[in-house]
């Protein structure tokens, strides 16, 4: 089901058992996401992407159970993720990036074990990373960039071996870089500037010069040395520590394509 009315006043959503798919991204929506959404029972794709609509997200959304893909990135929506959307045990995506949503991330999603891609990014979630995400092994994915996020990174996170993509810059996140991160050897993408982080540049993120092309790492509160082997990253493209109180020498970067 696509729509293209451009001057859409009012989003009417009607009951069909057979219906596989929802597409309404990228029209002039505005209003709020009807609860009536959830009598789609057999709906795998949900898309309101790119439009104007307000309010909550409604709990009964979480009880799509054959839903695979919620795209709802780039709304006015705002209060909290209901738990219930932990539910939603055959997600593989969800996409809230650039709404207005506040409180926590809730524990349940730590249930959605065939999750991907998980894109949180832009709104004003505060508190901490649940430990539980460790759960999440299948993620690729990880948008939480631009929130109010505190404390460190979960040492459970360990477990994310496939993800490829980990932006949780322009947070409050304190705390060392941890170890970890060298075992992370699909990265492409890490962002981790505009943090609090300490301690020093850990040397596993060496491991990551097959494959990892994007490293921000600016704008934290790192000390001692740059890792000379850095220099052997050959798949790095774009590379910054800049605005930090790290000392010695910077390795020779000739090698690689910055």
């Amino acid at each position: 089901l696509h729509t293209a009315y451009r001057r859409q006043r009012q989003m009417c959503i009607r009951d069909s058992t057979q219906l596989r798919g929802m597409s309404m991204a990228t029209n002039y929506l505005y209003g709020t996401i009807p609860s009536t959404i959830a009598q789609l029972q057999e709906t795998e794709v949900v898309d309101f992407a790119n439009n104007f609509l307000t309010g909550t997200i409604p709990s009964d959304l979480g009880s799509l159970s054959k839903c695979r893909a919620i795209y709802f990135y780039n709304n006015f929506l705002n209060g909290t993720l209901p738990m219930a959307l932990g539910d939603m045990h055959e997600l593989r995506v969800m996409k809230f990036t650039l709404n207005m949503l506040t409180g926590t991330l809730p524990e349940e999603f730590s249930k959605l074990i065939h999750l991907r891609l998980l894109y949180l990014g832009a709104n004003q979630f505060h508190g901490t990373i649940p430990a539980s995400y460790g759960n999440l092994q299948n993620i690729t994915t990880l948008y939480l960039y631009d929130n109010q996020f505190t404390g460190g990174l979960p040492s459970t996170l360990t477990n994310l071996t496939q993800i490829n993509t980990l932006r949780v810059d322009q947070n409050y996140l304190s705390g060392p870089l941890p170890d970890y991160i060298g075992n992370f050897t699909s990265l492409v993408i890490l962002e981790l500037d505009q943090n609090s982080f300490t301690g020093t540049i850990p040397y596993s993120i060496v491991k990551l010069g097959n494959k990892l092309q994007n490293l921000y790492i600016e704008l934290n509160m790192l000390t001692g040395t740059i890792p000379t082997e850095i220099c052997s990253m050959y798949s790095l493209t774009t590379l910054d520590f800049g605005v930090n109180m790290l000392t010695g020498t910077i390795p020779d970067l000739s090698l690689i394509h910055i």
